[in-house]
């Protein structure tokens, strides 16, 4: 079975917000749409947020709030890190990949290219994985 591509509005409600029109949604949607559901390893990536630290925390959390029982933050700042075999392990251990928004250039030049994106590239054409992102990163990174 092939992945899936989710293209994602970006500004998600991570607060539980009432309001019927948040993009709360989305999540719930990008857990559903895992192998496993709430039982997916998902991996969050940061690089193109200017707190990747902080959004990683952010995320997980939202992602336990809504009954997702294993994930974890992928921080990438650098290619190399991106070549790094333990977040290549990571990758490929990985049910989903969910990619925050910030600077999407920069999430670009950090995983274009390597490793790390030969294997999401793989992944999405041979397995039933989930990948999300906002809408430019798109139109910009990922061509499979």
């Amino acid at each position: 079975m092939r992945g899936k591509v989710l293209v994602i509005g970006g500004a998600e409600d991570k607060n539980g917000n009432s309001n019927p029109f948040s993009n709360h949604s989305i999540l719930e949607r990008f857990i559903d749409e895992t192998r496993l559901k709430k039982h997916s390893r998902i991996e969050i990536i940061t690089s193109a947020s200017s707190i990747p630290e902080e959004m990683g925390k952010e995320y997980i959390k939202t992602f336990r709030k809504l009954g997702a029982e294993n994930c974890g933050a992928l921080i990438m700042r650098t290619r190399q890190e991106a070549q790094d075999a333990e977040n290549i392990k990571r990758l490929n251990k990985a049910d989903a990949l969910y990619v925050t928004g910030g600077d999407q250039l920069a999430l670009t030049s950090i995983i274009g290219g390597t490793e790390f994106y030969a294997m999401l590239t793989e992944k999405l054409q041979k397995q039933d994985f989930i990948y999300a992102e906002p809408p430019l990163v798109q139109r910009r990174s990922l061509k499979v």
